[in-house]
């Protein structure tokens, strides 16, 4: 036996292959990232500019999921259903039953070219997330507590900022807000 065989290397090849992933996603992010926080220069000027432009920081950064999704990863996603229509705001409720669904949704998202528009309510936790905690602030994400004295506020101002998003978006609620797990279903029961 040879010290590397034909499936170490294939092994070696793939831990190549996800490092890259990994680095391409956070240093360009982090680039983004960086662009974004310029724009706080803008905001007490104009904050429709200040909209536009990191809509278009988003949108250079996000697609590059939704390739590592469909083409990296290679997994076909297929919608069934009513076409859904390119540049309109939309209302999505989707199920949040594991850890990459939210993926799916991008994908979609992306699809129709609304990814920099894409508005999500989350977890405040995901502010944390390493360069998307800082994209999905910047997105102007609805960011909650699960505690209905902040929540609330917070609802109430997202939702208003919303109705002054000067171009169509994509607005997805997870209505469970949770991944789904059988012992929490019983505890909800």
């Amino acid at each position: 036996s040879r010290w590397l065989t034909t499936e170490m290397l294939s092994g070696i090849w793939q831990g190549v292959k996800a490092l890259f992933a990994i680095l391409l996603v956070f240093i360009s992010g982090a680039f983004v990232n960086f662009l974004e926080l310029c724009t706080l220069l803008i905001y007490p000027f104009s904050r429709s500019s200040f909209r536009r432009i990191n809509k278009q920081l988003i949108s250079l950064h996000w697609p590059i999921l939704v390739w590592l999704i469909e083409k990296w990863a290679n997994i076909e996603i297929i919608v069934y259903g009513d076409p859904i229509p390119d540049n309109e705001t939309m209302l999505g409720v989707l199920n949040h039953r594991s850890d990459v669904d939210w993926m799916i949704g991008f994908a979609v998202c992306g699809r129709h070219c609304a990814l920099g528009a894409l508005k999500v309510i989350v977890k405040t936790g995901h502010l944390l997330i390493p360069v998307f905690g800082i994209m999905e602030y910047f997105a102007e994400f609805i960011f909650l507590k699960r505690n209905w004295q902040d929540d609330e506020k917070a609802l109430d101002k997202g939702i208003n900022g919303l109705k002054t998003y000067p171009q169509p978006f994509w607005f997805i609620i997870f209505p469970e807000g949770t991944r789904f797990s059988q012992s929490r279903k019983e505890a909800n029961q």
